[in-house]
Protein backbone atom coordinates (compact mmCIF):
# COMPACT_ATOMS: atom_id res chain seq x y z
CA UNK A 1 0.00 0.00 0.00
CA UNK A 2 2.79 2.11 0.72
CA UNK A 3 4.75 2.25 -2.35
CA UNK A 4 1.39 3.02 -4.19
CA UNK A 5 0.87 6.01 -2.48
CA UNK A 6 4.22 7.43 -3.31
CA UNK A 7 3.99 5.52 -7.26
CA UNK A 8 1.03 8.35 -6.96
CA UNK A 9 2.51 11.02 -5.63
CA UNK A 10 5.04 10.63 -7.79
CA UNK A 11 3.18 10.35 -10.69
CA UNK A 12 1.15 13.92 -9.71
CA UNK A 13 4.69 15.39 -8.98
CA UNK A 14 6.30 14.98 -12.52
CA UNK A 15 3.12 15.60 -14.61
CA UNK A 16 2.83 18.71 -12.54
CA UNK A 17 5.97 19.76 -13.42
CA UNK A 18 6.27 18.53 -16.82
CA UNK A 19 3.20 20.52 -17.71
CA UNK A 20 4.63 23.99 -15.90
CA UNK A 21 7.91 23.45 -17.86
CA UNK A 22 6.09 22.65 -21.57
CA UNK A 23 3.29 24.97 -21.23
CA UNK A 24 1.45 25.77 -23.62
CA UNK A 25 2.35 22.91 -25.91
CA UNK A 26 2.78 19.82 -23.30
CA UNK A 27 3.78 16.51 -25.31
CA UNK A 28 0.78 14.50 -24.67
CA UNK A 29 2.07 11.08 -26.15
CA UNK A 30 4.95 10.93 -24.00
CA UNK A 31 3.09 12.29 -20.68
CA UNK A 32 0.78 9.16 -21.44
CA UNK A 33 3.45 6.37 -21.96
CA UNK A 34 5.78 7.61 -19.69
CA UNK A 35 2.97 7.73 -16.67
CA UNK A 36 2.14 4.38 -17.29
CA UNK A 37 5.32 2.93 -17.20
CA UNK A 38 6.54 5.07 -14.32
CA UNK A 39 3.24 4.06 -12.34
CA UNK A 40 3.74 0.22 -12.93
CA UNK A 41 7.26 0.47 -12.43
CA UNK A 42 7.50 2.44 -9.50
CA UNK A 43 6.13 0.04 -6.74
CA UNK A 44 7.97 -3.04 -8.42
CA UNK A 45 11.62 -1.00 -8.28
CA UNK A 46 10.25 0.46 -4.69
CA UNK A 47 9.12 -2.97 -2.84
CA UNK A 48 11.89 -3.81 -1.05
CA UNK A 49 12.16 -0.42 0.41
CA UNK A 50 8.55 0.13 1.30
CA UNK A 51 7.77 -2.34 4.52
CA UNK A 52 11.04 -0.96 6.01
CA UNK A 53 9.52 2.32 5.69
CA UNK A 54 6.29 1.52 6.81
CA UNK A 55 7.28 -0.49 9.83
CA UNK A 56 9.46 3.04 10.49
CA UNK A 57 6.67 5.24 10.20
CA UNK A 58 4.29 2.95 12.21
CA UNK A 59 6.82 2.86 15.04
CA UNK A 60 6.88 6.93 14.79
CA UNK A 61 3.19 6.76 15.55
CA UNK A 62 2.59 4.22 17.37
CA UNK A 63 5.99 3.45 19.65
CA UNK A 64 5.78 -0.05 21.67
CA UNK A 65 4.07 -0.57 24.86
CA UNK A 66 6.47 -1.95 27.32
CA UNK A 67 4.05 -5.33 27.30
CA UNK A 68 5.54 -5.55 23.64
CA UNK A 69 9.10 -5.35 23.81
CA UNK A 70 10.45 -8.92 24.42
CA UNK A 71 12.38 -9.86 26.92
CA UNK A 72 15.13 -12.34 27.26
CA UNK A 73 13.66 -15.12 29.46
CA UNK A 74 16.74 -16.37 31.21
CA UNK A 75 17.03 -12.98 33.23
CA UNK A 76 19.05 -9.79 32.67
CA UNK A 77 21.93 -10.98 34.32
CA UNK A 78 22.52 -13.97 32.17
CA UNK A 79 21.80 -11.72 28.67
CA UNK A 80 24.76 -11.35 26.69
Amino acid sequence: MFNIAMAELLFVVLLLTVLTLTWPHPPWEWLTIGSAVLVIAFPIAFYPFSQTLFLGFDLAFHPPEKHEIETDPRGPERAP
